[in-house]
């Protein structure tokens, strides 16, 4: 009994550890900030930042503010900047972009359990900028493209708590009972 509880333990604390976020050109440190605390709350791996518009070493302390779930700073090793997406997606096996204005090929609510259920495979979901989203060539580097329902266009912090909560819970229901 002990062996199991142990073990679902570890399941649950690995949760969503074979995905990546990606954010492509963030503009504003407090929606990187908040998606730290994100991806901190939900367990991911890792959160992977391209070609940032801002300059992180300045904004430092406004990011860490945003990023900070019980007065602890979740900014780690787990966070990393990279020059391109090609770099970013370089030791990942999936990925799938976040895209509105009807250019993704599936909602996001369809290609979600398949997310959740890919534990065995890094899987990266790529985010796009704050004011125009994920350039075409951007769109065509990824695996997929799923787009969340709304009415209009969502925060990128918005846009990721969305993604995240849903591939969280339904990681959840795939676990083994304890």
């Amino acid at each position: 009994m002990r062996l199991l509880l142990a073990t679902a333990a570890i399941a649950s604390a690995l949760r969503l550890q074979h995905i990546d976020v990606v954010l492509v050109g963030p503009q504003y440190a407090s929606n990187v900030g908040q998606a730290l605390r994100l991806c901190a709350c939900f367990e991911v791996g890792r959160l992977k930042l391209v070609a940032p518009e801002y300059d992180r070493d300045a904004d430092a302390t406004y990011e860490r503010r945003f990023a900070m779930p019980q007065g602890r700073a979740v900014r780690d090793e787990r966070t990393t900047v990279h020059e391109t997406l090609d770099e970013a997606l370089e030791d990942v096996e999936f990925s799938v972009a976040f895209s509105g204005r009807g250019r993704a090929d599936e909602a996001f609510a369809a290609a979600a359990p398949a997310l959740a259920a890919r534990v065995d495979s890094r899987t990266a979901l790529v985010f796009g900028r704050e004011a125009d989203g994920l350039r075409a060539e951007e769109l065509a580097r990824c695996g997929t493209s799923v787009e969340i329902a709304s009415a209009d266009s969502l925060n990128l912090s918005h846009a990721v708590s969305i993604a995240l909560a849903d591939i969280y819970a339904r990681a959840a229901e795939s676990e083994p009972a304890a």
